[in-house]
């Protein structure tokens, strides 16, 4: 096929050729609309962390951290709630029950991130938390997608957790009193690992639901669940409705960005096979890590920089890979074409 797709090329005279450039080039960057989603969440969902341990520091708790997050995406998302019925999800309510359940699995993941980042610095919390995702996303997509990933894509799936080992190990400062020490770790453990699984099956279900829903659709009710689970967290922990001034600011651009996070990820897994977003995705410990070294401490060390090198050199590996894909099944699409109307021609 790739011979065929040679001689193709050879025999077409210059000018159809020089013609027909721009618009390869223009589908083939529409192809890539999955990864540049990617990028966007990484590099926003990054922000989003850096704005909730400073929320934190200022004494603002957990469920008023998710309760700003659940309300701001759920009130940029839930108009679209009243222009779709569950006819517009193929009248079945089997796929408004996975976006329920998606809504509960995207609570728990950000439940426990912020929780872990009480214990541990900034990047450390995004390490922990997604280091070992694309791992998990991999196995679950194969089981229950049937995506089985390349050889490259494994690459850089192993060169990401590399990058986030080197970063865990040369980044860890405990913030607690090491006389728990074994029993905080446990926690932090269990956190990190709760975080990693949830992310995963959160986006293996809803690339499988977004086969069939839209984005706003989908992120009208993963918000929404959100939205009402925070609430339920703010009742039971007994919190105050109310925050002060000062964090009003970051808590309403938290909440802004997160509605932004959710799109773009959604979007990003209905273009794209789910290890692919997961790898890409890494963005946001480098982002995350950058910003903590530089904002809060006096910049990088060499081995953060060995490990911020590994996750970049995943995530290029994977673009690129993904990349020359998309340019190669888009000239074996076009050849098909041409010899199909070659041959119609020749029947008439």
């Amino acid at each position: 096929m790739d011979l065929l797709l040679k001689l193709s090329e050879e025999t077409r005279p210059a000018h159809e050729s020089n013609r027909g450039a721009c618009a390869e080039l223009a589908h083939v960057v529409r192809g890539t609309g999955g990864i540049a989603m990617a990028v966007v969440f990484g590099l926003l969902a990054g922000g989003v962390s850096v704005l909730e341990h400073l929320v934190i520091r200022e004494g603002v708790t957990v469920p008023q951290v998710v309760l700003a997050e659940g309300t701001g995406a759920f009130v940029l998302t839930a108009p679209f709630l009243l222009c779709f019925t569950p006819a517009a999800v193929g009248k079945s309510c089997k796929d408004i029950a996975l976006l329920c359940l998606g809504g509960l699995l995207m609570f728990g993941a950000v439940a426990c991130r912020v929780v872990l980042s009480d214990f541990v610095p900034l990047a450390t919390t995004q390490a922990l938390s997604f280091g070992s995702e694309p791992v998990f996303t991999a196995i679950i997509g194969c089981i229950v997608l049937k995506e089985v990933p390349s050889y490259g894509q494994l690459l850089g799936c192993l060169a990401c957790v590399i990058g986030t080992t080197i970063i865990n190990v040369t980044n860890v400062k405990l913030h607690f009193n090491t006389a728990n020490l074994e029993l905080y770790q446990t926690l932090i453990g269990l956190a990190a690992f709760s975080t990693s699984l949830l992310t995963s099956f959160l986006q293996v279900l809803s690339r499988y639901v977004l086969q069939r829903v839209s984005c706003l659709l989908a992120s009208a009710y993963l918000n929404g669940v959100c939205f009402i689970l925070a609430v339920i967290l703010i009742v039971i922990h007994g919190d105050a409705w109310v925050v002060c001034d000062q964090v009003v600011v970051y808590l309403a651009i938290i909440a802004g960005l997160c509605a932004v996070c959710v799109m773009c990820f959604l979007r990003s897994l209905q273009l794209e096979v789910a290890l692919v977003v997961a790898v890409v995705a890494q963005l946001r410990t480098v982002m995350t890590y950058l910003i903590q070294r530089y904002s809060f401490e006096k910049g990088p060390t060499i081995a953060g920089w060995v490990g911020v090198g590994w996750l970049l050199l995943g995530v290029l590996l994977v673009t690129v890979l993904t990349v020359r894909q998309t340019w190669k099944d888009h000239k074996r699409a076009q050849f098909l074409r041409e010899m199909n109307f070659g041959r119609n021609l020749n029947v008439k």
